[in-house]
C-alpha cells in the first residue's frame, strides 16, 4: 500500500516549503517601519523556532480534546492570522 502523502498530487509540497519562509519575511518587511525592521525580522524568527514545539503541544494535549478538534483549532489559528495580516495590508 503506498503512503497518503507520496505520489504526484503532494509532490509540489516539498518543493515550494523552502520558498514560505522567505515570503514571510518579505511580508514583515513590507508591514514593519524601517526603524522596526530589525525587531520585527527577530519577532518572526522566535516564532518560528517556537513553531517547533507545536506538534509537541498537540500531543500533549491530545490527552484532552480529540485531533479533530486539535487541528480545527490550529486552522482557526491560521484563519485569523489571514484575517489580521489582510487587514494590515490594506493600510
Amino acid at each position: 500500500m503506498q503512503h497518503p502523502l507520496r505520489g504526484p498530487r503532494w509532490a509540489p509540497l516539498p518543493t515550494t516549503l523552502p520558498y514560505v519562509p522567505q515570503l514571510v519575511l518579505a511580508e514583515v518587511q513590507r508591514l514593519a517601519r524601517p526603524a522596526e525592521l530589525a525587531g520585527m525580522t527577530a519577532v518572526f524568527q522566535a516564532v518560528t523556532y517556537v513553531g517547533f514545539a507545536a506538534p509537541y503541544l498537540l500531543s500533549v494535549l491530545h490527552a484532552y480534546a480529540s485531533a479533530s478538534a486539535l487541528l480545527l483549532a490550529m486552522a482557526a489559528l491560521g484563519a485569523v492570522t489571514l484575517v489580521v495580516t489582510a487587514s494590515q495590508a490594506r493600510r
